[in-house]
């Protein structure tokens, strides 16, 4: 995969669909998405010159790595709700 610049990976950040964080974070309201993608650029803008992303997915995986963010189908409250509903959990097939 290519390299792209600082500047280009947070024009892509900038620009990633609601639907996109939405699948990655578990978020569904867009005032938790849009602080999602505003928390993201600001970790990317704030990295040091040493910290470099090739892609936004690499900036996304740093970001989770960092502990400043667990999406909601990793945190225990999200499995919770998984179990809940049932939904491939403990051994409970998908509905």
């Amino acid at each position: 995969m290519a390299k792209f610049s600082k500047e280009e990976v947070l024009y892509d950040i900038a620009n990633l669909s609601d639907g996109v964080l939405a699948t990655l974070s578990g978020f569904t309201k867009y005032s938790d998405l849009s602080k999602l993608q505003n928390a993201l650029y600001d970790f990317v803008e704030g990295a040091s010159r040493y910290q470099q992303f090739d892609t936004w997915m690499d900036a996304w995986n740093a970001y989770i790595d960092s502990g400043e963010f667990t999406p909601l189908w990793a945190s225990a409250t999200g499995l919770y709700l998984l179990e809940e509903s049932g939904i491939g959990i403990g051994g409970i097939s998908m509905i």
